[in-house]
């Protein structure tokens, strides 16, 4: 235990630097246009995915309307 204490008094500037540079990064993907791009590609996709296996269950159950 002292050996990992002594590890993030002896480093801890290095592994501030890093968490500043994990975080600056996150938070410039997360504001990018690929980010972006790609969150409303997943969430157009989802609602293609919805919509399909509604709209296949509506015309499976719609027999009356076939049948006439």
């Amino acid at each position: 235990m002292q050996n990992i204490l002594r590890f993030f008094v002896r480093y801890r500037i290095v592994l501030s630097l890093l968490l500043f540079q994990v975080l600056g990064l996150s938070l410039t993907y997360a504001r990018s246009l690929a980010h972006e791009s790609i969150f409303w590609a997943n969430v157009l996709e989802r609602q293609a995915q919805w919509r399909g296996w509604l709209h296949g269950w509506e015309s499976y159950l719609a027999l009356e309307d076939k049948n006439k």
